[in-house]
């Protein structure tokens, strides 16, 4: 799929888990009625993790260099670490640049646990399976609507996201 990469084990078994047990408990069910479908929470000190993200976005930039051309510059900002209870995803045909988001150009996300469902696009249709420790890059515009499937096992899903930015002068 055109300007879409996929990292199999960008994050480890053990990593995924560690994340998992140390954020789960900083989701609530009042954040799940705030955002559509999901509880979320914004991910400070992960040193590692964004250290790894750096070398996963350098990799990306190396494979499309087109995405180097922005008008402006760009980065990544935080990672939300986003939980899905079961009977929740955000199924909703989307992309993640919008009139509240119009600065963002990439997303990634990283899938924390194994289900039998994941990220499906809409054109071409495919689907890019949730399995821990893999990570997902694609553009953030129209080019690119997706929406998250729903785990038929009902099962609770875990999974982190970050944006690309650009940098506006202020």
């Amino acid at each position: 799929m055109n300007f879409v990469m996929v990292e199999d084990d960008f994050l480890s078994q053990k990593e995924c888990t560690s994340l998992i047990k140390k954020y789960k408990s900083k989701t609530n069910k009042e954040t799940l009625k705030q955002h559509v479908s999901y509880c979320d929470y914004d991910i400070t000190g992960e040193n590692d993790l964004h250290l790894k993200a750096s070398k996963l976005i350098q990799k990306y930039q190396n494979k499309y260099p087109s995405i180097n051309n922005t008008a402006e510059q760009w980065g990544m900002k935080k990672f939300k670490f986003k939980h899905f209870p079961p009977g929740y995803a955000f199924n909703n045909w989307h992309c993640e640049h919008d009139l509240r988001y119009p600065d963002r150009i990439l997303c990634m996300q990283v899938y924390l646990s194994d289900h039998n469902c994941g990220t499906e696009f809409f054109d071409p249709n495919v689907t890019v399976m949730s399995k821990t420790g893999r990570a997902v890059i694609f553009p953030a515009f129209w080019t690119h609507l997706h929406r998250g499937q729903l785990c038929p096992d009902k099962k609770d899903r875990y999974l982190l996201a970050n944006y690309g930015f650009l940098l506006t002068k202020k």
